[in-house]
C-alpha cells in the first residue's frame, strides 16, 4: 500500500497523538520509514492489524529507545546530573536517580537508563530525555538570546520554528492573551522584564535549554507577533532537530491546557 492509500484508511483528525503533527506526514512515516500504523490512537485494533498487514509494522520508535537506552546507561549519573542541571535523588529502596523538570513536569533517569515520570509516559517524551542525556553538552549557558537561525544548523529549520510554534503561538495569544499568559506561566514559564516586547517568558524547556517568549500585541500599524529565542549555548546540549521537536511540545502543551 503507497502513502495515499494509507491515508484514505485513516481516521484523518490530525490530533498528532502519534507524534507527528498530521495523517498524511503519519502515513508517509508508516510506508516509507517503518513506523508502527498501530500508532494511531483512533484506528480500530482489528484494522490497524489488517492494515500494518499491508505496510509494515516496524516501530522504529521503540528501536530508537532501546539504542538509547544502552548508550545512556553507560553513563555515570552524579556527572550527568551536575552537566546537564539535573538533580540527583533516590534512596537505598529506589536506587539513584537524575530529576529533570521538562515543560513543567518532572522526569527521572535511573542507572539504567530507564525513565519515569508521574503519570502516562509517551515514546516521544522518553526519546527527549535519553537524547538529552546521551548528547551530553557540558558547561555553563552563554546567557545570549539568539535566534534559531544563529544555532548550528538552525539556518535551514527556520522557516519550521516559524510555521510550527511562532505562527501558532501568536494565534493563541490572539484568541485569549490571558488565557495564553496563564498556560505559560503554569508550564514554567516565568515573566521577565526588561525586553522591546509587551511581554516576555522566560520559559525551562530542558534545565540547559531555556527559551525566551516575546509577544508583542497587535495594534493600528503592525499585527500581533511572537519571536522565540535560545541561549546561544543551545547547541551544545541539543541538535536543531531535537530543539525544534521540544519546541514544537511546548505549543502542544499550551493547546492542552486551553482546551
Amino acid at each position: 500500500m503507497d502513502v495515499i492509500g494509507l491515508y484514505k484508511e485513516l481516521p484523518r483528525k490530525n490530533c498528532g497523538e502519534c507524534g507527528v503533527k498530521t495523517c498524511m506526514a503519519f502515513a508517509s512515516a508508516v510506508v516509507k520509514e517503518g513506523a508502527n500504523v498501530r500508532s494511531c490512537p483512533y484506528l480500530a485494533p482489528e484494522k490497524a492489524d489488517a492494515l500494518a498487514g499491508t505496510v509494515g509494522g516496524r516501530d522504529w520508535k521503540l528501536e530508537l529507545i532501546g539504542n538509547l537506552t544502552k548508550e545512556v546507561a553507560e553513563l555515570n549519573l552524579a556527572e550527568t546530573a551536575k552537566r546537564l542541571g539535573g538533580e540527583l535523588t533516590g534512596d537505598k529502596l529506589i536506587g539513584e536517580r537524575i530529576r529533570f523538570l521538562c515543560l513543567g513536569r518532572h522526569y527521572f533517569l535511573d542507572a539504567a537508563a530507564q525513565v519515569t515520570t508521574d503519570g502516562p509516559l509517551s515514546p516521544w517524551e522518553k526519546i527527549l530525555i535519553l537524547i538529552y542525556v546521551k548528547t551530553g553538552g557540558s558547561g555553563p549557558l552563554d546567557d545570549r538570546w539568539v535566534s534559531f537561525e544563529i544555532l548550528k544548523g538552525g539556518g535551514v529549520k527556520v522557516e519550521q520554528i516559524v510555521r510550527e510554534v511562532e505562527e501558532p503561538l501568536i494565534e493563541m495569544f490572539s484568541k485569549s492573551e490571558d488565557a495564553t499568559a496563564k498556560a505559560v506561566s503554569r508550564l514554567g514559564g516565568r515573566l521577565v522584564e526588561g525586553q522591546p516586547s509587551d511581554m516576555a517568558w522566560m520559559m525551562p524547556l530542558l534545565p540547559k535549554v531555556p527559551m525566551l517568549l516575546l509577544f508583542w500585541r497587535a495594534d493600528e500599524e503592525f499585527p500581533a507577533r511572537v519571536k522565540v529565542l535560545f541561549d546561544r549555548s543551545a547547541d551544545r546540549f541539543l541538535d536543531v532537530e531535537t530543539i525544534m521537536y521540544v519546541g514544537e511540545g511546548f505549543v502542544k502543551a499550551l493547546e492542552r491546557f486551553l482546551r
